[in-house]
């Protein structure tokens, strides 16, 4: 039979895990009596544990939800962001990171090598569709490659 408890009018319902469980019982049975105490498994409105336990879970919420925002984050290495804040261009950093010669990148993204090599020197920007197919072609945003100001 399933007992239910409406708040006000029921009994609370205590859950104390761990060894220590039976005696806690005991304890509170004594000093609380108007309150139940419940099984495992068991819904309850308090829940007792030790600061050691109740840190362990929020440290591990906190682990859970910094590998959520970021699971499908790239992570590059400390001298790529270095020499990208000093200024150099990011589609010649990104094509490096890939392990791409000029040459396959030109060829990947279907444009002439020259005009890469012009884009990577700074000697042309490149137009939008340009950059959106050296984008695809490294994989990243296109945000990634707009040249940042050194700092």
């Amino acid at each position: 039979m399933k007992t239910r408890h409406i708040r006000g009018m029921s009994k609370p319902r205590i859950d104390v895990p761990g060894a220590e469980a039976e005696a806690v019982r005991a304890f509170l049975a004594e000093r609380i009596p108007d309150a139940r105490i419940v099984g495992e498994g068991e819904v309850a409105d308090f829940i007792m544990m030790k600061p050691a336990d109740l840190e362990e879970m929020i440290e591990d919420a906190v682990a859970a939800a910094a590998y959520a925002r970021t699971r499908n984050q790239e992570f590059v290495p400390a001298a790529f962001v270095d020499r990208l804040l000093a200024g150099e261009n990011p589609v010649k950093l990104w094509r490096e990171n890939r392990g791409l010669s000029l040459t396959a990148l030109a060829e990947k993204a279907e444009i002439g090598k020259g005009y890469l090599s012009q884009i990577e020197s700074g000697g042309r920007k490149g137009t939008v569709q340009t950059l959106r197919r050296l984008a695809a072609a490294l994989n990243v945003d296109l945000d990634e490659l707009a040249p940042r100001s050194a700092s």
